[in-house]
């Protein structure tokens, strides 16, 4: 199935660009550290920059380009620094399995913030914790970032969903010259490529349904709304059960849709990608900045938020085959950043 061809790669111009790069790493490590004593010592006010502040803005962040976190999450940045370029690779079936354990671990954190994480700021620093000591660890026996950031993060789906085509294209920070740590599904590399390798391979129209990628892609809209309709009071079993409910709701519908949409795979995921950033924005992102009690911020995250993902849909509209007005291959639009090099020290 072909498409557009992702945009070149930029290089780096010059070394005061990359120390620029690089200091936005070293400030958001810092801010970050500086945020989980918080959710120790004062959890009240870390817990309402979290969900009131860095959360509404990440679907946005990603419809931007996965990239922008990609390059200056500081787990990924540790992940890299702590071992070598050369270690275990990940293989494209390990790719794809790793990928169904990060999207479980999405799922139940989804599942958990109403009745655990919204409240208890040392819950959220225990999973902060050993997310950071897993992407250590396997950072120490993986290459680059084979070990976390392209396997069992649980933003991996999400990063990949976002990332079949970004509005602005971003160089890869860590990864200036590749070493094929992942053979399939890297945003780094494989760019808007990425999540459609990871739900290729047989299995008719409905195959890539069946793929832990594809079910994701087919199951966030509902999970969303799950999520919403659980409401901020409820208990784990009662949030997982909506959440569980609207997955299922979602996934079938899309199956249905399959069945009768030629090319499926390729044209189904980008719109359920935006239906559900328009869903999140209009329900769970605008309540969540309500902790700040402003309601000019609640209506304005959730229009601005919803007009992105618009704005995205209408982007992705040169992927389907056939769209009015597809570009050819080296014509992209989309403006390249500078590429952000990190390096310990």
């Amino acid at each position: 199935m072909g498409g557009p061809a992702s945009p070149p790669t930029p290089t780096v111009d010059g070394e005061g660009t990359v120390g620029r790069w690089r200091w936005c790493v070293r400030i958001v490590a810092t801010c970050g550290l500086v945020w989980w004593i918080c959710l120790l010592a004062t959890p009240s006010l870390a817990l309402k920059l979290w969900w009131g502040g860095l959360v509404p803005l990440m679907p946005g962040m990603f419809l931007i380009n996965p990239r922008v976190w990609r390059n200056v999450c500081p787990v990924a940045a540790l992940e890299v620094w702590s071992g070598e370029r050369v270690g275990r690779t990940l293989g494209g079936a390990s790719a794809i399995r790793a990928g169904g354990v990060g999207t479980v671990l999405f799922v139940l954190i989804v599942s958990g913030r109403a009745p655990l994480f919204d409240h208890s700021g040392l819950a959220l620093a225990l999973v902060v914790a050993l997310a950071t000591s897993v992407a250590g660890v396997r950072g120490r026996t993986h290459a680059v970032r084979a070990g976390f950031c392209n396997s069992i993060c649980p933003l991996g789906a999400v990063e990949r969903f976002y990332g079949q085509r970004a509005l602005v294209a971003v160089a890869p920070a860590h990864c200036p010259s590749c070493t094929v740590c992942t053979l399939r599904g890297c945003p780094d590399v494989a760019g808007d490529k990425a999540m459609r390798q990871l739900v290729g391979g047989p299995g008719g129209r409905v195959g890539w349904l069946l793929r832990p990628q594809g079910a994701f892609a087919g199951a966030m809209p509902g999970l969303i709304l799950g999520y919403a309709f659980g409401g901020p009071e409820a208990t784990w079993a009662a949030g997982l059960t909506a959440v569980t409910a609207g997955c299922v709701g979602s996934w079938l519908t899309v199956l249905a849709i399959s069945l009768v949409v030629p090319e499926a795979r390729g044209r189904v995921p980008p719109v359920t990608a935006a239906v559900s950033a328009v869903l999140f924005y209009q329900t769970v992102g605008s309540t969540s900045v309500g902790v700040w009690g402003l309601p000019a911020l609640s209506w304005g995250v959730r229009w601005l938020g919803t007009v992105l993902a618009l704005v995205w849909a209408v982007h992705l509209r040169s992927r389907f085959p056939g769209a009015p007005g597809r570009r050819s291959a080296g014509r992209s639009r989309t403006r390249s950043l500078p590429v952000l090099v990190t390096q310990p020290g």
